[in-house]
């Protein structure tokens, strides 16, 4: 028996994982950062990664364009043809080529969406129209299920299109 209410939320986890009841929104708040646990509120599991990882590019790049400024005036390197720039640069990468990357990744994403009907695995974006409404992913091996899917896939800012639409085919 595992004591205290958390202790009891991670038996009852375990009870739901043993059954086949594991689903994406089911996650322990003990082990989510404050990230996740905003982005778990809004995005699919597969969105949340590409979102984390362009915020992660991002910041990666920022410290790099700070570290470099401090290692030039800590070594007094001239302020002359590329050493010049390179902070601007820098500065520029996040909002020039990581963003639209995430962004045309994202687009991809909606595109699969449309084109599935909305039957997309909520963890890794596998099309799954041809599957059984619930169970499990072939390509991740995670649980979906179409009808819940759907809510975390409207708070994702994607609601069915109709096939008569001409967005469904883009």
């Amino acid at each position: 028996m595992i004591g205290g209410p958390n202790g009891a939320r991670a038996a009852q986890g375990l009870n739901d994982r043993a059954a086949g009841l594991s689903h994406a929104t089911n996650y322990s708040a003990d082990a989510m950062t404050v990230t996740d646990r905003i982005l778990a509120r809004h995005l699919a599991p597969v969105l949340r990664r590409n979102v984390l990882g362009c915020i992660w590019a991002s910041v990666v790049a920022v410290v790099l364009v700070v570290a470099f400024l401090f290692l030039r005036s800590h070594f007094n390197w001239p302020r002359t043809g590329w050493l010049r720039v390179v902070p601007l640069l820098g500065g520029l990468l996040p909002a020039c080529v990581i963003l639209p990357i995430g962004w045309m990744m994202r687009r991809s994403l909606h595109r699969d969406w449309r084109e599935s009907g909305g039957r997309l695995c909520a963890h890794c974006g596998y099309n799954v129209s041809a599957l059984p409404p619930a169970g499990t992913c072939p390509e991740c091996g995670k649980a979906y299920d179409i009808e819940r899917d759907a809510a975390m896939w409207a708070r994702s800012g994607l609601s069915p299109v109709p096939a008569s639409d001409p967005r469904s085919v883009r």
